[in-house]
């Protein structure tokens, strides 16, 4: 008596479809529907495993996966990267970029482990990457789905944060008007640290446990500051550094080629706090009255633009929202100007104490390090 299950596929079938013009396209779509790879349905079939190794077959089951709809699954995008696993180099390698292309970033954005994989084996800064045989067109796709998956993440920290602390009316009201504004350059991100601080980590523990597995989140040192969340977003020549609460509130811009050090510091550093961040320097922008279009105006001189094709900004009203690529947003009347000027002036007090703290504690702890390393002892 046989040992095969009942909805196996036989022998003489595979043989009849791969002699067929359609054999490919029937392989694939078996193995979608048993979610087993070709080769193993080759090999439960009792057949030659390298018959399962043709790129058309794998481009077929990427087919399949794009056609499923809202019905895709995490056991489909978990066959894909089986299927990449199998395969061997220069296979793979053509698989890889099949998908990148294929594959929309709203589609990979809903698997963070196929986009992670990806990454892992191919991102540019990964250990071992293999980005420099992908072609130009892949490259750039996966730049997107990374970047994508980086601004859904952001997208939902928010949430989090208006549902789990106790935030006053303005506080709230600035988070969301940050979510929205970024939301303009969500194609744009490359990737995405989120730094919180003790108090928040501790409220946000297991939401932000469940909804962001697969993100880089790291807990802030305390350093008396005053406490804030963090997002560092990498658009490629630039690090934008998101202060989303407090007294400075600020964001900060840094040139990768004026501060060529600074995404290693930014991303790599096992330990950050508030003060050892704004010691860094950067560019300081505010976030007071009608801030999105002064902020656009600096990003858009360090050559980052919202996503193509846009025409109006998300978070603003009208005529405010209102986008052109060579001219940016609508400069605000005169008498606008001076009101934000007046409201500018309190923060820019508020943010030189908050630098000069800030500077005095690096040079006390930079001067602790130094003598530890000179007396050997622990600080």
């Amino acid at each position: 008596m046989s040992n095969k299950n009942s909805d196996s596929i036989s022998p003489v079938e595979i043989l009849l479809a791969l002699a067929d013009n359609q054999g490919d396209r029937q392989i694939a779509s078996w193995s979608f529907q048993k979610l087993i790879t070709p080769k193993k349905l080759l090999e439960e079939a009792g057949l030659p495993k390298s018959l399962g190794s043709k790129p058309e077959i794998f481009s077929g089951i990427i087919k399949y996966f794009i056609n499923t709809g809202p019905s895709r699954n995490l056991r489909q995008a978990n066959l894909i990267i089986n299927c990449l696993e199998d395969m061997a180099t220069e296979p793979q390698l053509q698989g890889v970029q099949h998908l990148l292309t294929k594959v929309s970033t709203e589609i990979a954005g809903q698997f963070p482990m196929l986009v992670n994989w990806v990454e892992k084996n191919y991102g540019i800064t990964s250990p071992d990457t293999r980005w420099s045989e992908l072609s130009q067109p892949a490259k750039t796709a996966l730049k997107d789905w990374i970047g994508a998956l980086s601004y859904e993440s952001f997208y939902k920290l928010v949430p989090i944060l208006l549902r789990t602390l106790n935030l006053e009316d303005w506080e709230r009201k600035q988070l969301i008007s940050r979510r929205d504004f970024w939301s303009n350059y969500s194609d744009r991100f490359e990737r995405l640290r989120i730094l919180l601080p003790q108090s928040s980590q501790k409220a946000t523990q297991e939401a932000i446990g469940s909804e962001f597995e697969h993100q880089d989140i790291s807990i802030l040192q305390e350093d008396g500051s005053d406490p804030t969340e963090v997002c560092i977003f990498d658009f490629g020549d630039c690090c934008i550094v998101e202060f989303f609460r407090g007294p400075g509130s600020e964001t900060r811009v840094f040139d990768s080629r004026v501060y060529p050090h600074i995404k290693t510091q930014l991303f790599d550093s096992p330990e950050l706090s508030l003060k050892r961040l704004r010691c860094l320097g950067g560019e300081v922008h505010d976030h007071k009255y009608l801030w999105q279009g002064y902020c656009e105006k600096l990003l858009r001189t360090r050559d980052i633009y919202p996503n193509q094709g846009t025409q109006y900004f998300q978070g603003l009203y009208h005529p405010y929202n209102q986008y052109n690529r060579e001219t940016g947003l609508p400069v605000p009347s005169l008498s606008e100007q001076e009101e934000r000027q007046r409201k500018l002036e309190y923060w820019e007090r508020e943010m030189a104490k908050i630098e000069r703290a800030a500077k005095l504690f690096c040079r006390e702890f930079d001067s602790l390090d130094y003598w530890a390393i000179e007396t050997g002892e622990t600080v």
